[in-house]
């Protein structure tokens, strides 16, 4: 029932839609200009009213704004909805550029490039295919929601190879195409592969596509 994955909270693209954060002992080794950067990236990732819980040493104050406090002697904060805050997104998993992206929430005389910028983001998240970034031998970098139907987790040790994750039906044509894929450096289909969820067939059209960044 549960993925574990490394995630650094100042490169990686930010998770959404989470009901809670527990974030504890972190920000203390941060000096003020990272906890600035990711208070905002935390408010973000939260559904409304959502929870964040952080280290009995650390706090919120650079940001009072995005939290209110739940219980403010065990470091509970309640995400405050109907902000607009700029924030900083990484570019890439890879990559250490960000960019600033005002993020728009349902306040009024909101910039009209900030408004598409948060219904392209609220459009991406619902109605975008579940999709993983990968390395070269194939290791999960990155999680998109709703991988659920596709990966589990295998018996045996952990594992990050999206091979071994991969339900059965998938394996074959997933192995082939990112192959194939790395080999051209050009993107690769497999149309209509047959795999089995919880006992019923059902079929899926696979995208592999190289990101050329970097390595």
């Amino acid at each position: 029932m549960c993925v574990f994955s490394p995630h650094n909270v100042l490169r990686d693209p930010p998770f959404s839609r989470l009901d809670l954060i527990s974030c504890r002992n972190l920000f203390i080794y941060f000096g003020a200009e990272f906890q600035a950067r990711v208070l905002p990236l935390f408010h973000f990732a939260l559904k409304p009213s959502g929870i964040l819980f952080l280290g009995t040493s650390e706090n919120v104050s650079q940001h009072p704004d995005l939290f209110a406090a739940l219980d403010k002697k065990n470091r509970m904060y309640r995400r405050r909805d109907g902000v607009v805050m700029p924030l900083k997104l990484p570019r890439a998993a890879a990559s250490t550029a960000t960019t600033i992206v005002p993020l728009v929430q349902g306040e009024p005389g909101a910039s009209l490039s900030g408004l598409r910028n948060a219904v392209e983001a609220r459009v991406m998240e619902h109605f975008s295919p579940a999709h993983v970034l990968v390395n070269r031998e194939g290791d999960i970098l990155f999680y998109s929601a709703r991988t659920g139907k596709y990966l589990e987790a295998a018996a045996g040790l952990p594992s990050r190879q999206l091979l071994v994750l991969a339900r059965r039906g998938l394996r074959l044509g997933l192995g082939s195409a990112l192959r194939e894929a790395l080999e051209t450096g050009k993107r690769t289909e497999r149309d209509n592969l047959a795999f089995d969820v919880d006992g019923h067939s059902q079929a899926v059209d696979l995208v592999v596509e190289p990101f050329a960044q970097d390595d």
